[in-house]
């Protein structure tokens, strides 16, 4: 860009960054809140050896010289050795090591596997299928299943001879599976409250003491995934009954405490890799990592009517009373994607997630001032750096930066261009940049005070649930399959390639791994939390068909499951066992 264009765009970008930071910059120094601020900072900011080498800066009026029709302003040659010689001896102090993301490994969490198999249903009663035969042993904490199924290459071998017409299919033959090592086991005849109490319930302390307590479903399609997490009819689903326990909980403490506890509700749904708000129209979300490897997951960027941006967290509904959660997740349910799937027209096409939390005004109320200050630091943080880019385009650009032949850097710029006016806007820029930062990590300081001052009223506070609802895994090759479109395959590919990444993401916790994959799918983080963390209790529901015609679906599920269940236990024969089973040797 030329000197004139330059110039052209920064006369409207300064009348447009007048109005906005020379109003802000005035308003605070008439209160007196950036001399406070800068004081603050002069006492916090430690000084050091090199600070001389460093102090040089073109954004800093105070290295410009005024001629006859230019500013310019040099870096000698002396100064860059300088400045180099720092930079040398800084690059010999090894950096303190910080764990990365990618290399992540949790210590596995609490979980407790359960088995639950379906009634026959729909066609498999129309076609009178016969039922898998089992044979379930339980114990107060523990569920052994046995299970005869077809072998699957004889299951092949028929079918080429059916087609070849060559001679008469052989008899099916059969083979046992036993599975040891879950927690609980349930047949057809249990309802959604028995597995309720004999599951959630046993777990509920975990939530009265401020943890979080997570349970997901895995399965095929129609498995009965979406029956056992959110209800069909007036059957109520899990999420429900521990809303309602949690209810008669917080409604005896509220009455001898008065604190004014609610639960709040959010529920959000992942498709084809993007998020998806239930609770408000189903907005698209992002997923976020922080610096602590804390995934979070945010709504859509909201540009407010004073011009400022906010980033606001998904949207939640606050709750007194199990039926206005039930309310509130049947509106998101309403908005949830479904489609064809290889078994039914009506299948779920993403992995939904319903999170149940205990708050109270207080803690909204702070957590909304944190989102204020958060938006005011957005909003000047973008200004300061578009404004350094447009500076820099100018200052760095092929007429007014040169490299001179004495190893120095002169920076020439004409009079005509309003240099000093910019170079003043950004450091009011960078100032209030500044002063947001601090208000906003003051306002997130108080918010947690706030959040530590009602948990010591009752450690309830910040209990959370999360339920999942997996999409069910796809069989492409499932002859019995209804016909997909193209759409609909990649789909079920992209589903089937996200609890891939959930299995390998449990497989190698189980075999004590030092990089786990959580990255590899956007499931694994938004579920490593709940995967890694000890101060929570993770339950999973494997849902399965007692149907002869999807025998295998079964066997793959519980062998699935089985596989969770043995990464969360310390026993060497179980690593032994996972190792020859994947041929991973010894």
């Amino acid at each position: 860009m030329s000197i004139s264009n330059e110039m052209v765009a920064s006369e409207s970008r300064l009348e447009e960054v007048r109005q906005i930071v020379g109003k802000e910059f005035d308003r605070l120094n008439s209160l007196g809140a950036l001399e406070q601020h800068k004081k603050t900072k002069a006492n916090d900011l430690p000084s050091t050896e090199n600070e001389e080498a460093f102090d040089f800066n073109f954004y800093d009026t105070k290295f410009w010289t005024e001629h006859e029709d230019t500013w310019q302003c040099q870096l000698t040659a002396e100064r860059l050795a300088k400045i180099y010689a720092v930079m040398t001896e800084e690059a010999k102090v090894e950096p303190p090591v910080e764990l990365k993301a990618e290399n992540f490994n949790g210590k596995p969490a609490d979980v407790k596997v359960y088995f639950r198999f379906r009634p026959l249903v729909g066609r498999e009663l129309e076609r009178n299928d016969a039922e898998i035969k089992r044979d379930i042993k339980r114990t107060d904490c523990s569920a052994t299943i046995k299970i005869e199924t077809e072998k699957k290459g004889k299951v092949r071998q028929r079918i080429r001879l059916r087609k070849k017409k060559k001679e008469e299919a052989p008899a099916r033959k059969t083979q046992t599976w036993t599975g040891a090592g879950f927690t609980k086991g349930f047949e057809g005849g249990d309802n959604n409250e028995a597995v309720f109490s004999n599951s959630i319930q046993t777990q509920l302390e975990v939530m009265m003491k401020g943890g979080t307590l997570s349970c997901f479903s895995y399965g095929h399609t129609e498995s009965g995934k979406t029956h056992t997490q959110l209800g069909y009819g007036s059957e109520k689903g899990m999420f429900y009954l521990t809303a309602a326990a949690l209810c008669n909980h917080i409604d005896q403490m509220n009455k001898e405490t008065d604190s004014c506890a609610k639960i709040e509700v959010r529920f959000f749904e992942l498709h084809n890799k993007k998020v998806y708000d239930l609770l408000n129209n189903r907005t698209e979300g992002f997923i976020r990592e922080g610096d602590n490897h804390e995934v979070k997951i945010r709504g859509k960027t909201e540009r407010l009517e004073n011009g400022r941006f906010q980033v606001r967290p998904l949207h939640s509904v606050t709750c007194s009373t199990p039926d206005e959660v039930e309310e509130a997740v049947k509106h998101g349910i309403a908005l949830r994607c479904v489609g064809s799937s290889t078994l039914h027209e009506k299948s779920s096409r993403s992995h939904a997630f319903i999170e149940l939390e205990v708050v109270n005004e207080k803690i909204n109320e702070s957590r909304a001032a944190v989102l204020v200050q958060e938006s005011e630091l957005t909003f000047f943080g973008q200004i300061s750096t578009e404004l350094k880019v447009d500076v820099g385009n100018l200052l760095f650009s092929q007429e007014c930066y040169k490299r001179c032949e004495d190893g120095s850097y002169l920076c020439t710029v004409p009079k005509k261009v309003p240099l000093f006016k910019m170079l003043a806007y950004l450091e009011k820029s960078e100032i209030l940049k500044s002063y947001y930062e601090d208000q906003f990590t003051q306002e997130k300081e108080k918010c947690e005070k706030i959040f530590e001052e009602q948990k010591s009223v009752n450690a309830l506070f910040g209990g959370r649930a999360l339920f999942v609802d997996l999409a069910g895994s796809e069989h492409g090759n499932d002859k019995s399959a209804k016909k997909q479109t193209r759409a609909e395959q990649r789909e079920g590919k992209e589903i089937n390639e996200s609890l891939f990444a959930l299995k390998e993401v449990i497989r190698k916790q189980m075999l004590g791994e030092k990089r786990i994959p959580f990255r590899q799918s956007r499931l694994t983080m938004v579920m490593r939390e709940y995967l890694t963390s000890e101060i929570c209790t993770t339950m999973m529901i494997a849902n399965v068909s007692p149907s002869k015609q999807h025998s295998n679906k079964t066997l793959d599920t519980l062998r699935y499951a089985l596989t969770v269940a043995q990464t969360h236990t310390s026993e060497k024969k179980v690593v032994k066992k996972i190792r020859k089973t994947f041929k991973l040797g010894a």
